[in-house]
């Protein structure tokens, strides 16, 4: 393959560049995913370790991976082998462990094109049904049964349409993918990214009016609803659960001695169901479970370290400023993430639901059952549900189409097959892994399977590849030549060390205790799945090692790129 793009596409506008990438990463991770997560470890202290997982690895494999893109880009290759084979000069382990970089966020389309779909049947659920979400008990059915959890294929047998909205969904993607960087995936993130921070800024405001929206509840309130997603001491009114765990039912006013003496008197009559528990930064900075949560978003919700950025910034020219357009979109995304999502959902549902409502609830629970019970409660709610999921539908696909440019990318470059071929190449693999995920649905078990192996432990390694070969592979000093050339800004001195020492040690450490927390401590649901050989484990399972194999196969014996065997190639420096 010669030094030209596959495709000889490439970005139209630096404006353009930073809608995009600022598109794949604010996605469904960010406004259900994060308030999800905030709101199961109790807002405050999750924020705390989400700034510092984001300062200490989310902008330097950032930068690590734009810059590794630009270079593998100048030298002919969009995805992660054949940038990895380049840049490292012709190594077959780098080329090989390239492949991480393509089968994570190609995988993780198969369940987020579905869950996708949910947002897009949501939109019309709350726009012309809104009375399914009057009360928990509907609102709970309603999702259950259309997502077909009560057992394998019941989304396919119930006739609640998720199936043509997935097909929709994969249509959609590809035919945007299919038009090509600037007149596909830019044209569509220029006209739809705006049109997103609006609805979001609609959205935020209209929660932020909202004040004390039943008086007879005083303690549901977005102040109340703010005051827990942000507060990282707060104290809070717990109640015992039939598995014995204890459940946050209220928050309770830290400076007013008074309520706290009569709640006292309270818990006094039934200290075995109730207590009184002060929570301090502390004791939410002590969970290592948090931790690792806040590390899995920041690579979710900034979509570093998975090869979605490996695959946009090969399409960048010499003299871009990506250093600053790293920062750009990183800014972008934490504006959605945490001043829009993170002051409109959970604060919602305190008001409307208190905080038994929002409290420790996870993705699902909150973005689908709780939020629409809240939006139903609200004055005009099924105009604002409506946006609320349009919203959703939007920020999904400008996520989706990221990825499954990164498998296109691949098909077209190891292949060597013509745009038209490699998009129904493309289409195939996803619809059949869509439709998997769509089929084992009883437990949403398909779609747990898929988060852990791809969404999790994927990620983890394709980011620690990256910042070794950044920092210690090719040297630290030659990559940050690189981000500042063209760049208005320096790269600050301390982020030298972190980027080379620091960095590297986190993810390693969190890769251990992941391991040790998921695998050899107390086994997550999917390994215990496939422990019992339960077919909603096994077969996702299966499906990823096959599509893995097929990748390593065709990278390894590409006759396109057998000319990087080459002993008489020459490799242009970075």
């Amino acid at each position: 393959m010669s030094g030209n793009k596959a495709q000889g596409d490439q970005w139209s506008s630096k404006l353009g560049l930073i809608f995009a990438v600022a598109g794949s990463a604010v996605g469904l991770g960010n406004f259900l995913r994060f308030p999800g997560l905030a709101a199961q470890y109790g807002g405050g202290s999750f924020m705390i370790a989400y700034v510092i997982m984001l300062l200490l690895v989310g902008v330097p494999v950032g930068w690590a991976e734009w810059s590794l893109g630009r270079r593998g880009g100048r030298l002919g290759s969009n995805t992660g082998p054949g940038i990895f084979w380049y840049l490292t000069k012709g190594s077959k382990w780098w080329k090989l462990l390239g492949v991480i970089t393509v089968l994570g966020p190609s995988a993780v389309a198969f369940y987020y094109m579905l869950v996708e779909a949910w947002c897009f049947d949501y939109f019309w659920k709350m726009l012309t049904s809104p009375d399914v979400f009057k009360t928990n008990q509907q609102a709970t059915s309603t999702f259950l049964n259309f997502v077909g959890f009560g057992e394998d294929g019941g989304a396919f047998t119930q006739g609640q349409g998720l199936v043509w909205t997935l097909v929709f969904v994969i249509v959609l993607n590809l035919g945007i993918i299919y038009r090509g960087i600037s007149k596909g995936i830019e044209l569509f993130a220029r006209w739809f990214m705006p049109i997103l921070l609006v609805i979001s800024v609609v959205l935020t405001i209209k929660v932020l009016c909202l004040g004390t929206p039943d008086p007879a509840f005083p303690d549901r309130s977005i102040e109340q609803g703010l005051g827990y997603m942000w507060n990282p001491n707060k104290v809070v009114l717990e109640e015992k659960q039939d598995d014995q765990s204890w459940k946050t039912i209220s928050m309770l006013p830290a400076n007013d001695a008074t309520a706290l003496q009569l709640t006292q008197m309270e818990v006094n009559l039934t200290p075995e169901s109730l207590r009184i528990r002060e929570i301090t930064i502390w004791d939410g900075l002590k969970n290592i479970e948090m931790w690792l949560a806040a590390a899995g978003q920041v690579f979710l919700s900034l979509s570093v370290g998975t090869g979605l950025i490996l695959t946009y910034a090969s399409y960048i020219r010499k003299k871009e400023d990506i250093a600053l357009s790293s920062i750009s979109a990183a800014a972008s995304n934490e504006v959605c993430e945490v001043g829009i999502a993170g002051m409109m959902t959970v604060p919602t549902a305190v008001a409307f639901l208190g905080v038994a409502g929002a409290a420790g609830q996870g993705t699902f629970a909150l973005g689908f059952m709780v939020l629409p019970q809240a939006f139903v409660k609200m004055e005009g709610g099924f105009i604002f549900g409506s946006l609320f999921f349009l919203l959703l539908s939007l920020a999904a696909v400008t996520s989706s189409i990221s990825m499954m440019q990164v498998g296109l990318a691949f098909i077209e470059e190891f292949m060597g097959l013509g745009r038209k071929m490699a998009v129904m190449v493309q289409g195939f693999v996803n619809c059949f892994g869509c439709l998997l995920v769509a089929w084992f649905s009883k437990g949403l078990l398909a779609l747990d399977t898929y988060d852990f192996f791809i969404g999790t432990l994927c990620f983890y390694v394709s980011a620690t590849l990256v910042i070794i070969l950044f920092s210690w592979k090719l040297g630290i000093d030659s990559g940050i030549k690189d981000l500042e050339n063209g760049s208005v800004i320096k790269i600050p001195k301390i982020y030298r060390f972190i980027m080379q020492y620091v960095t590297p040690s986190v993810l390693i450490g969190i890769l251990f205790v992941w391991l040790g927390e998921n695998i050899w401590g107390n086994p997550a649901t999917a390994l215990q799945s496939l422990m019992k050989g339960e077919q909603g484990a096994i077969f996702p399972l299966v499906f990823i090692i096959v599509y893995g194999l097929f990748l390593v196969f065709v990278t390894m014996s590409s006759s396109r790129h057998r000319v990087y065997h080459s002993k008489k190639k020459t490799y242009v420096k970075g």
